[in-house]
Order: C-alpha cells, then sequence, then structure tokens
C-alpha cells in the first residue's frame, strides 16, 4: 500500500488491486491482499471514503462485485471513478463504406458508447452512488470538468470528519453523475 498526503488534510491510500479480467492475481489478492486490505479498512479509522477506479472499457469481475459489496457492507461510502473514456473511440465501429460521419456523429456515437458502458457497469454492480467519469486527456473540457468535481466530492469527504457522518455519505449517495 502506498500513502499520499494531500494538503496536509487527507491521505489518499493506493491499495493492491483486484484481479483483473485476467485473473493473473488472482491468487496473491485471496491469499495476502485481500486479508490485508480489510484489515486496513476495518483498523483506520479515519477512512472516509473508497474511491474504486474501474477501465469503463471492462467487464466487472466477481471479486471488484463482492469486494465492493463488503466495502459498502461495512458502512464505507465508495465513489466509482470510470475511466479510460477518451479509449473507448478504439471502439466504435467503423462507418459503412463510402459514408463519413461528422464529427458531430462521432461525439453522439462516443457519448452513447459511454453511457451504455456506464450502465453496463452500475448495473453489474447495483451501484447507486456517484459516480465520475475520468481521463487524463486535459484538451477535453469534459474531463477537465470531471477532475474538477472529483476534487470537489474530495474536498466535501475529507472535511465531513468520518465516514459515519451523515453529510459522507450525502456526498456520495443520491447525486446527479456525471
Amino acid at each position: 500500500m502506498r500513502d499520499v498526503r494531500v494538503n496536509e488534510q487527507g491521505v489518499l491510500t493506493d491499495l493492491p488491486g483486484l484481479p483483473s479480467r485476467d485473473h493473473q492475481v488472482a491468487a496473491m489478492w485471496e491469499k495476502s491482499w485481500e486479508p490485508l486490505v480489510f484489515q486496513y479498512i476495518r483498523r483506520c479509522e479515519g477512512l472516509r471514503c473508497m474511491l474504486y477506479v474501474h477501465d469503463v472499457r471492462w467487464k466487472i469481475t466477481h471479486y471488484v462485485r463482492s469486494f465492493l459489496e463488503e466495502v459498502e457492507g461495512m458502512g464505507l461510502p465508495v465513489l466509482l471513478v470510470l475511466t479510460k473514456d477518451d479509449r473507448i473511440v478504439g471502439e466504435l465501429r467503423p462507418a459503412k463504406k463510402g459514408e463519413r460521419e461528422t464529427p458531430e456523429e462521432v461525439r453522439e456515437a462516443e457519448h452513447l458508447l459511454r453511457q451504455r458502458l456506464m450502465k453496463r457497469a452500475r448495473k453489474s454492480l447495483a451501484f447507486e452512488g456517484v459516480h465520475i467519469h475520468y481521463s487524463t486527456d486535459s484538451t477535453n473540457p469534459s474531463c477537465r470538468k470531471a477532475r474538477r468535481r472529483m476534487l470537489r466530492y474530495l474536498e466535501s469527504i475529507v472535511a465531513t470528519g468520518s465516514r459515519a457522518c451523515p453529510r459522507a455519505r450525502a456526498c456520495l449517495i443520491g447525486q446527479g453523475n456525471s
């Protein structure tokens, strides 16, 4: 685990990764990392929120589903961060031979695919909290907006003082999503 102090107000802890779709680290997760992560969650009284970062292009595995169910069952609010929005362009079907798509048509197709992938992830997780689409593409205004939005959520959560605080849960439950 790696800790990063943020503005002397909070700490972000990078936990060992869950097994992904290729199950490369499944044995490590089950044997070592899972007990370590849950011990950390139980013992870290100052822990206010879990940011779960998920590549929107990948399907949710049973490891992810059971992990987030257990985390939420421990009373820890979860912010779902859907990444790799900028890479879904490669998953769009090319225009039919002889046809050209306008930039507006491409943007609309990207938006529809992004929405479909987001709904798939939320449904697979039975997730009712807040999600944010996140990309490192700083040339895209919506990506910059999403980063600012995530920062506002984190600042609000840090200001609450506790995961048990109703304000912390209100920050992440029942608000609109980007």
